[in-house]
């Protein structure tokens, strides 16, 4: 079996950053309609929640939800 054919088992997986609202928003909606699992990171971790599950219920993909502050407070990176 060569790499063409193995090419249509591999996930495709897209990482998004402000995926809660205005492009970020509309890049994840194409993603998920297209079939891919995503990684979704904004700062409003109740909206990614909301998106997540609309996402899992609409294009039945896989939805893993990063949100910005629970990364700061981790690292402590911020005053």
């Amino acid at each position: 079996m060569n790499l063409k054919n193995h090419v249509k088992y591999l996930t495709k997986t897209a990482m998004n950053t402000g995926a809660s609202s205005a492009i970020g928003y509309a890049f994840t909606k194409l993603f998920a309609r297209d079939g891919y699992k995503l990684v979704l990171v904004a700062r409003s971790e109740s909206k990614l929640s909301q998106l997540a599950e609309n996402f899992r219920e609409k294009f039945g993909t896989f939805v893993r939800v990063i949100p910005v502050l629970s990364l700061v407070s981790k690292t402590s990176c911020l005053p």
